[in-house]
């Protein structure tokens, strides 16, 4: 029986990026073909997402010249039968708010990536994502 719960174990994993894979049961029923995504340690996380942000941030500009992006750090999702590409979401808001952050976002931009973050293709936009200030709605991708 292996245990995922274990402090050593648990340590070691987050020491490198490793995939995961998930699969959804409804009803007694396992979906099979699942999802999956890469993992990574803090820091890589960080450069992955720095990386993509500016880079959808320096696209963004042309048609939100004073754009703002979200330090929120969304879930990417390994494209299937892939995996040097990923796909997620990354929020901005087209004006700064208060104090020039980007803070309750309504607006979120469909990237996929490489493994580095540099995105391929085109990048998707989509609007009223929040309800109010509360929860985001992402459509799934």
């Amino acid at each position: 029986m292996m245990r995922l719960t274990r402090s050593d174990l648990l340590a070691s994993l987050t020491k490198h990026a490793y995939f995961s894979a998930s699969y959804e049961i409804e009803a007694g029923r396992v979906d099979t073909t699942g999802s999956a995504r890469v993992v990574r340690p803090f820091r890589e996380r960080q450069k992955f997402g720095d990386t993509v942000q500016n880079a959808v941030k320096e696209q963004l500009r042309a048609t939100y010249p004073r754009v703002v992006m979200s330090t929120y750090q969304w879930i990417w999702r390994l494209e299937p039968g892939r995996v040097d590409r990923q796909t997620g979401y990354v929020l901005f808001c087209p004006e700064p708010e208060a104090r020039g952050r980007c803070v309750n976002s309504d607006d979120a931009a469909l990237v996929t990536t490489d493994e580095r973050g540099n995105p391929v293709g085109k990048i998707r936009l989509v609007h009223d994502v929040r309800e109010g200030t509360g929860a985001l709605r992402l459509p799934p991708y």
